[in-house]
């Protein structure tokens, strides 16, 4: 739970189906009432595309089964193992990164526009990515998506040169500035003071 967006993780459809309704019952204590039409359910798993039984609440209205979800910010995809989508993170990159380079131009300086992006958009890309596992293909994606702006801003693109252009300016890419996140996250966790209890009934 955080604020008012409730997760549920179930093993089985019979599970989530008592959770739901478990749930349900609590709001309606607190005399609140579930969103049906931002609710949705999504299965991840080795039969993640198999048919699913329709999920309904207490007052009939059906759940929808979706492919993707977003929940914190965060988009997962449905299918064998956890994963998370970065498509709609590199369009806000794109669009901020565009929207910087259309508004200064060509005048400005390397340094100035590689600045601007390094803290105004390269966290849009980096959202959550120390808490989730981020596989090969998606940090060469991420990679692919930075590396293009600074061919354009550096007006080559000969790879060798923009790697050395980018050490020159201390610009680093997704994938190392990941890999650096991932450890000062773990740093935090093993450093943290809060002690968690886990009760069982």
């Amino acid at each position: 739970m955080y604020a008012d967006d409730i997760l549920i993780i179930s093993r089985s459809v019979c599970g989530l189906k008592f959770l739901l309704n478990f749930i349900e019952v609590e709001l309606h204590w607190l005399d609140l009432r579930l969103n049906c039409d931002k609710s949705v359910c999504m299965r991840i798993g080795n039969r993640f595309n198999c048919l699913i039984p329709v999920i309904t609440t207490a007052d009939g209205s059906a759940l929808r089964w979706v492919s993707c979800l977003r929940y914190l910010g965060c988009h997962f995809v449905s299918g064998r193992q956890f994963s998370v989508s970065f498509d709609l993170s590199k369009r806000s990159f794109c669009r901020a990164v565009n929207g910087i380079i259309g508004k200064i131009g060509n005048s400005t300086h390397e340094d100035v526009v590689l600045h601007l992006i390094k803290f105004k958009c390269l966290p849009m890309l980096l959202y959550a990515t120390e808490c989730c596992n981020v596989n090969k293909r998606s940090l060469a994606s991420l990679d692919f998506c930075v590396v293009k702006f600074v061919m354009k801003i550096f007006k080559s693109t000969n790879r060798l040169l923009i790697d050395e252009c980018m050490n020159n300016f201390g610009f680093s890419l997704p994938s190392k500035l990941i890999v650096a996140r991932l450890g000062r996250f773990m740093l935090k966790i093993k450093s943290c003071t809060n002690s968690l209890v886990v009760r069982y009934r």
